[in-house]
């Protein structure tokens, strides 16, 4: 997380690479603990809803940037 004149902007890694997983209960194959990845994009994009951050998505071709 990067904070800035009152902007967030988040980096989620292989945690957060895409918006679609962002917007479902989603475990990935490659996830060490799935479960616990599950919990923390659901907790982050909340997060990202109430707080209006800027997401980067690094695996995301169509939606690499999204401000919330």
């Amino acid at each position: 997380m990067i904070e800035e004149d009152g902007e967030k902007l988040f980096f989620g890694a292989d945690v957060a690479p895409q918006l679609n997983q962002m917007k479902s209960k989603f475990i990935a194959k490659y996830d060490y603990d799935g479960k616990l990845c599950m919990e923390l994009r659901q907790q982050w994009w909340q997060r990202a809803q109430e707080e209006h951050w800027t997401f980067l998505f690094y695996h995301d071709i169509a939606t690499p940037v999204l401000k919330c």
